[in-house]
């Protein structure tokens, strides 16, 4: 009677624990498989007659975790529709811009973007660039914010 007791008992704890081991690896899977960082969180810019051209750059990171290579889609947008954001510093400055690479697995990634604030009305004031990157097959998107302290 007494060892029909303790195998019951030693039964439901290995249950217990390997449901334990399972929720553990639920979890784990939810966490994205993407990520992208602003080089900086916060970008001083001052306004002024002796500024140059009034083009300014930042640099991104960015990496796939997904056990294969997958296509990841890189978003940036800015709060405010006089701030615009281009690829290259020659190119068309918009309020939103997009970039789209295939990756390999957990192979890091950088990449500049250019700053340009398009209507001189501007007024001096906090604002915020905002980055998503999303892989195509992991369907995860990772979130980052950078703020523009334009002066």
């Amino acid at each position: 009677m007494i060892n029909r007791k303790i195998i019951l008992v030693f039964i439901i704890l290995l249950m217990l624990m390997s449901s334990l081991g399972c929720l553990k690896q639920v979890t784990d899977n939810s966490t994205a498989k993407v990520n992208l960082n602003f080089a900086s969180k916060t970008m001083d810019i001052t306004k002024g007659i002796y500024s140059s051209i009034g083009i300014y750059s930042s640099t991104i990171s960015y990496e796939s975790k997904y056990q294969e290579p997958q296509q990841v889609t890189i978003t940036l947008r800015a709060n405010d529709e006089r701030i615009g954001l281009s690829w290259e510093p020659s190119g068309t400055f918009k309020p939103s811009i997009s970039w789209t690479q295939d990756m390999s697995i957990e192979q890091p990634n950088s990449k500049i973007f250019y700053i340009f604030m398009l209507n001189s009305s501007v007024p001096p004031g906090k604002y915020d660039i905002y980055g998503s990157i999303k892989g195509e097959k992991s369907n995860d998107i990772f979130n980052d914010t950078m703020t523009i302290d334009y002066k």
